[in-house]
C-alpha cells in the first residue's frame, strides 16, 4: 500500500487493549495486533481524519524506527483498522456486505401491525395548526405518486425513456441571472460543489422504438443514451435484485451509481452524505415524472451491491449502485390514488 501524503488516516473500528496486545473488530472479524501498545496509545488519537499522514508519522518516529512505524500503518490500513478520510465509503462497503436479502423474515400481519406502530411519532404538545392550501400543478403531481409493483408487459417509446432520464438528471439551459456563473452547465438536480458524480444506466429488457434491449449509459452532458451491451439481461438481473415479482413485466431498470472518487476529493469523508441526497433528489425527479405520465415505477432496495456493480461492469466500490427503479406500464390494480385534499 503506498501512503500518500495526501492519506488523512481515520480510525473506523472498535478495539480494546490487552497485556502486550491490542483487539480490534474489523470486516474480516476480530483481529489481535501484538507488540504496539505504546505506538497504538499514541497513534489511535491521532487519526480523527484531519492530520495528514506526514503529521502522524512524525509523531510516532520521534519514540520508534521508521521501519516499527511503517510496518504498523501498513498493517492498520490492510486490516481496515485505519482508513484514508477521502474514501470513508470503502469502509461502509467493507462492513455492509449483503449476507441476506431480508433481515427479518416478518409475516404479513406483523408487517402490517410493524407499518402501523407510531410509537416511534414524536408527541403533539405545543400549538398546532392544520395544513389548509390551494394546490398547485406540482402538488398535483406529487399527490399522484406512488409505487407500482403490477406491470402490463407493454413496451415504450424511445421519446418516453429520453425523457425519463433527462428529468432524472439532465442538462438545463443556463440561466442568465448570475445564480450560477461559476459553473459551466447546470442539471436537474443540485450536487454538492456541482461536481454531479452520479451515472445512470438503463437496463431495458424490451425493445422500445429504435432502442434495443440492453444495458445503456447516459451521457448527461451531450444527452445521449450510449447502448454498452447488447442483450437481454431479465435472467441475470432477477438473480441480483429481489423485492419485486413481476421484473419480466416491466420495461426495464434505471440504476444510480456513484463515482465517489469526484467527491471524496473536495469532501472527504463527508462525500458520501452528499451523494447520497443527490442520488434521492435524482429519484424524486424520477417518480414525479412518471407519476405526471401515468407510468409505473418502483424504487428498490432489495439487490446485492457487489453482484450489481459487477453487472454493469463497475469498479466496486470506487463505483457502486445507490438505488435502482423499476419501470413500465402500469397493470393490475396499480390505479392512480385518489387526493386527500
Amino acid at each position: 500500500m503506498n501512503l500518500e501524503n495526501r492519506i488523512r488516516p481515520y480510525y473506523v473500528c472498535g478495539g480494546f487493549p490487552k497485556a502486550e496486545s491490542w483487539i480490534f473488530f474489523t470486516p474480516c472479524g476480530e483481529i489481535e495486533i501484538g507488540g504496539c501498545n505504546k505506538a497504538l496509545e499514541v497513534l489511535l488519537p491521532m487519526c480523527n481524519g484531519m492530520n495528514h499522514i506526514d503529521f502522524v508519522r512524525g509523531k510516532l518516529e520521534e519514540m520508534f524506527s521508521k521501519e516499527e512505524v511503517e510496518e504498523l500503518l501498513f498493517a492498520l490500513f490492510q486490516q481496515f483498522v485505519l482508513v484514508d478520510s477521502n474514501r470513508i465509503f470503502q469502509v461502509f462497503y467493507a462492513y455492509s456486505k449483503n449476507p441476506m436479502h431480508f433481515f427479518e423474515a416478518l409475516s404479513a400481519e406483523e408487517t402490517s401491525n410493524f407499518v402501523g406502530d407510531q410509537s416511534h411519532l414524536p408527541v403533539i404538545g405545543g400549538s398546532c395548526f392544520e395544513a389548509k392550501f390551494q394546490k398547485n400543478k406540482l402538488q398535483e403531481i406529487m399527490d399522484k405518486r406512488c409505487s407500482t409493483r403490477e406491470f402490463s408487459g407493454e413496451t415504450m417509446d424511445k421519446e418516453t425513456i429520453f425523457s425519463l432520464v433527462w428529468n432524472a438528471y439532465g442538462e438545463q439551459v443556463k440561466r442568465m441571472n448570475g445564480e450560477s456563473d461559476f459553473l459551466e452547465r447546470t442539471f436537474t438536480v443540485p450536487s454538492g460543489g456541482a461536481l454531479y458524480p452520479l451515472f445512470i444506466y438503463v437496463v431495458l429488457f424490451r425493445q422500445c422504438g429504435s432502442l434495443m434491449e440492453g444495458i445503456y449509459l447516459w451521457h448527461k452532458e451531450k444527452n445521449l443514451l450510449e447502448l454498452v451491451k447488447a442483450g437481454n439481461f431479465l435472467s441475470e438481473a432477477e438473480k441480483i435484485v429481489s423485492g419485486i415479482p413481476s421484473l419480466k413485466s416491466t420495461v426495464g431498470l434505471m440504476c444510480v451509481v456513484a463515482d465517489f472518487e469526484r467527491s471524496a476529493k473536495k469532501y472527504s469523508n463527508k462525500a458520501y452524505n452528499l451523494i447520497q441526497q443527490e442520488a434521492g433528489h435524482v429519484m424524486q425527479n424520477v417518480a414525479l415524472f412518471c407519476a405526471d405520465n401515468n407510468i409505473g415505477v418502483v424504487e428498490i432496495g432489495g439487490y446485492d451491491d457487489e453482484p450489481l456493480a459487477g453487472f454493469l461492469n463497475l469498479s466496486f466500490p470506487n463505483q457502486a449502485p445507490l438505488i435502482i427503479a423499476a419501470f413500465g406500464k402500469k397493470g393490475g390494480n396499480d390505479d392512480i390514488r385518489q387526493s386527500r385534499y
